[in-house]
């Protein structure tokens, strides 16, 4: 799974009520923040596997993915689009795209990020993020696109 999958689990466990977080972080909605979300989802999951072994927790990792999705399968989960990218760029061009920050703009508690994919030496796509892993999978699924329509 990657940040989306587990946001959507931390959420669904009401584990943004429980975190520890600055005032600063409060007002900038830090208990439902992607990032905030999925880092103390996975620190939770791993504390678990520490205290109790990887039976325990991977039954309570099965039990929750379970109990949030009605269906599991490749459609359900989320996608990871960079992972998915490279391996058709490896299969078709025999290289890994590079993904190069353009820019990023705006205040440091609400900042955004540019990324560009680059193949063969070209642009072949970029986006916009509030992180730069966003922006990375925003501008490898917009890849995906254009290389699915031969452009």
């Amino acid at each position: 799974m990657n940040e989306k999958g587990f946001t959507k689990l931390a959420l669904d466990i009401n584990l943004g009520d429980s975190l520890l977080i600055s005032t600063a972080e409060e007002n900038n909605e830090g208990r439902t923040k992607p990032s905030l979300l999925s880092n103390a989802f996975e620190a939770v999951i791993g504390a678990i596997y520490l205290e109790s072994g990887l039976d325990i927790s991977a039954k309570v990792a099965i039990a929750l993915i379970e109990s949030s999705y009605e269906s599991i399968d490749l459609n359900s989960l989320s996608k990871d689009f960079k992972t998915t990218l490279q391996e058709l760029t490896q299969a078709d061009f025999g290289e890994t795209p590079n993904y190069k920050l353009v820019r990023s703009f705006g205040p440091d508690h609400k900042k955004e990020f540019e990324i560009a994919v680059e193949l063969q030496n070209r642009i072949i796509a970029s986006a916009l993020g509030k992180s730069k892993k966003e922006a990375q999978q925003k501008a490898a699924k917009i890849a995906l696109k254009t290389l699915k329509e031969g452009i």
